[in-house]
């Protein structure tokens, strides 16, 4: 998302705009980029006003900017769900050549419940892979059904990524539950987990990892059911430490 607010400044800076249009579509995006979630309520009309720029964009030619507009309609669309998939979909057909609009798309369609077969079919029609795109490609393939697919694309995932974060785990986690391999999707949510705790850790904000798809909490729900189902319930963990805990580890510091 920071990447997006870094391309659609260099591009509004590019082009004369009316002045009150251009600091709109900033403005907007910087605060949906703040990941403020709890105050999505103040940018309820921003997607649909930014596609509106993004024509006026389009009418006097410049594909690019317009472009970047329109991506910044479907992250403000994931942040408030202010827009119909066919709306987005009809944005997606003017810009058929746009790798980023359309794995945004995509994303937004699974993540909305909406239909996986049109995920799919969106990003198998990518031109220019990244670790990203093939996050999102993998997933839909599992949605449709496709576990194996899944899998292998996952595996290209974690060849192309040097520092794969938690949503990666995540997602690989449940790609090796459908393909029958347990143990290791455990593994994998594990990691997911304390990747995402060295995030916050180092300051990140819980809000941006939600943003980007990853939800510590879902992931913890699915390694929990998967351990119940297999017959290893998880120990109740013990409110306060053991009253002789203090004591013991005292007296092997005075021996």
């Amino acid at each position: 998302m920071r990447r997006l607010v870094t391309l659609l400044a260099l591009g509004l800076l590019a082009v004369s705009a009316p002045a009150q249009e251009a600091a709109f579509a900033l403005d907007a995006y910087q605060r949906a980029a703040s990941l403020a979630l709890p105050q999505a309520w103040q940018v309820r009309d921003s997607a649909r006003k930014t596609l509106r720029l993004a024509q006026a964009f389009g009418e006097v030619g410049d594909a690019r900017t317009a472009g970047f507009l329109v991506d910044v309609a479907i992250v403000l669309h994931g942040v408030n769900r202010s827009l119909t998939v066919s709306e987005l979909m009809a944005w997606h057909r003017a810009f058929p050549a746009n790798d980023l609009i359309r794995n945004d798309l995509a994303w937004t369609i699974l993540v909305s419940g909406g239909d996986p077969q049109a995920a799919l079919a969106l990003m198998r029609g990518n031109r220019h892979w990244e670790g990203a795109s093939l996050d999102t490609l993998a997933y839909a393939q599992l949605r449709c059904g496709l576990p194996a697919e899944a899998l292998q694309t996952m595996l290209d995932v974690f060849a192309m990524e040097a520092h794969p974060g938690p949503l990666y785990f995540d997602h690989l986690g449940d790609i090796l539950c459908a393909n029958g391999f347990p143990d290791e999707a455990l593994r994998a949510w594990g990691r997911a987990r304390s990747l995402y705790r060295c995030f916050l850790e180092a300051g990140g904000d819980p809000d941006e990892a939600l943003s980007e798809g990853y939800d510590d909490a879902q992931t913890r729900r699915k390694r929990t059911a998967l351990k119940v189902l297999r017959g290893a319930r998880p120990k109740p963990r013990p409110a306060a430490p053991p009253p002789w805990q203090g004591k013991l580890r005292q007296g092997k510091e005075n021996a």
